[in-house]
């Protein structure tokens, strides 16, 4: 099984759970069926899953799944050795975006990222972070980037989360400017291949 890696715990602000990268120990369960109903809530009572979806061109298995959350990889990867992951996340509790991006935002600015933005407009929430690498750890020795997408849906409040690993190079605080670059340059783009998934594959958009 996969492990707790960085994750945000927003209970407080009605968020049950955002998890930036693989997380686990929240009543996990094993992909059996076509499709896997995640939560009796009433809100999210008509959302399913896929057990598969494509992102850029790039098929992506799911692996790991909760109440709140599912993840998917790539068909070699899991756990903490993975390159790019999608996180696919439900808040039954939840009344709002912007109580969302207000638990974002005071939960990011403590981990103090080398960046990150969140956005709400047109009731479409999105936010971008980069975590640098952890010195001396052999879990968290990678760059990470991550982009999230939310909006609402017919099953309630719904986002999708898109990480990538990079291996750091030597300079390594250019290397992060870089990936802040292209992080920005792509943001459109990540948001639309996000609103495609969730208008594919879980919930018809309001």
């Amino acid at each position: 099984m996969y492990q707790i890696l960085r994750k945000i715990l927003m209970g407080s602000m009605g968020v049950s759970v955002i998890c930036v990268t693989a997380c686990t120990n929240i009543e996990d369960k094993y992909v059996k069926n076509k499709y896997m109903v995640l939560s009796t809530t009433q809100s999210v009572t008509s959302a399913s899953v896929p057990k598969s979806l494509t992102y850029n061109n790039q098929e992506y298995n799911l692996k790991y799944q909760t109440q709140y959350f599912s993840e998917y990889y790539l068909e070699d990867e899991e756990g903490y050795d993975w390159t790019k992951l999608i996180t696919i996340h439900y808040y039954p509790i939840t009344s709002s975006l912007s109580k969302i991006k207000m638990g974002l935002d005071e939960r990011m600015k403590k981990q103090d990222l080398p960046f990150h933005d969140s956005q709400l407009k047109y009731d479409e929430l999105t936010w971008q972070m980069v975590y640098p690498p952890e010195i001396g750890s052999k879990k968290f020795n990678n760059i990470e980037t991550d982009t999230g997408f939310g909006m609402e849906t017919e099953c309630g409040i719904v986002s999708v989360l898109y990480g990538e690993q990079h291996m750091p190079a030597d300079d390594v605080k250019q290397q992060i400017k870089g990936y802040i670059r292209n992080l920005k340059a792509n943001k459109n783009q990540y948001s639309k291949n996000a609103k495609d998934i969730i208008e594919k594959n879980i919930c018809k958009l309001k």
